[in-house]
């Protein structure tokens, strides 16, 4: 995780010195970061719209969401302007590939879904 949030970091602050400031701040919202149960609520929210269909492809769009809301929560909205953002996105979601990690955090998924 350490190695996780250096990278993300330098990611973070190589999107930002791309944006301008006027940018920087409309992506970030001008404030501090959100509270965790803004963050849970914003999880909830775009799982909800995930449409039903194929569990296995449902369950990697449910970590690709579950993945880019907690690393914008942590880093910020600028971090989607990274070009290697999909890279990085697909490398986490096969580091959790049957893993302990990854199948408690499908579990968790799991459970947000079926609560929709």
């Amino acid at each position: 995780m350490q190695t996780l949030r250096q990278q993300m970091a330098g990611s973070a602050k190589r999107a930002q010195a791309t944006t301008t400031t006027t940018d920087a701040g409309r992506l970030q919202g001008g404030g501090a970061r959100p509270s965790v149960a803004s963050l849970r609520a914003r999880v909830e929210e775009r799982l909800r719209a995930l449409p039903d269909g194929d569990a296995p492809e449902r369950r990697r769009q449910a970590r690709r969401l579950f993945l880019e809301s907690v690393l914008t929560w942590e880093f910020g909205e600028q971090l989607l302007l990274d070009t290697n953002l999909t890279h990085l996105f697909d490398q986490l979601q096969a580091t959790l590939d049957d893993t302990d990690m990854g199948r408690e955090l499908d579990g968790v998924l799991d459970g947000l879904l079926a609560s929709r």
